[in-house]
């Protein structure tokens, strides 16, 4: 990692493209410094990519996050799918992420 500049990658999108999130700084520590917390955001589960993901996409990505974990039951993982299809999907799915506003 040079002085200036860093990549951090956030997995896949809904394309099957590679995500990345590329941080900037002055020096080489307050780029590592911006690494990590973009690091630990991803680990988190915090989108920080905005690019063309969409509200829809990100949904996805939550959903089947949800299904990895197993500590949920099929029935809530079932309900939580049905409310995101029924309600929020039809009205702010198409929003890209990085345009997404209160």
């Amino acid at each position: 990692m040079a002085a200036g500049v860093a990549t951090v990658e956030l997995g896949k999108g809904s394309n099957g493209k590679r995500l990345r999130k590329v941080v900037y700084g002055s020096t080489k520590r307050q780029v590592q410094a911006k690494l990590k917390t973009a690091q630990d955001a991803r680990d988190k589960g915090i989108v920080t990519a905005g690019g063309n993901m969409t509200v829809s996409a990100r949904l996805d990505q939550w959903l089947d996050g949800l299904d990895a974990t197993g500590k949920l039951t099929a029935s809530t993982r079932r309900g939580y799918r049905e409310v995101v299809n029924l309600y929020v999907r039809p009205h702010l799915g198409h929003i890209r992420l990085a345009r997404l506003t209160a």
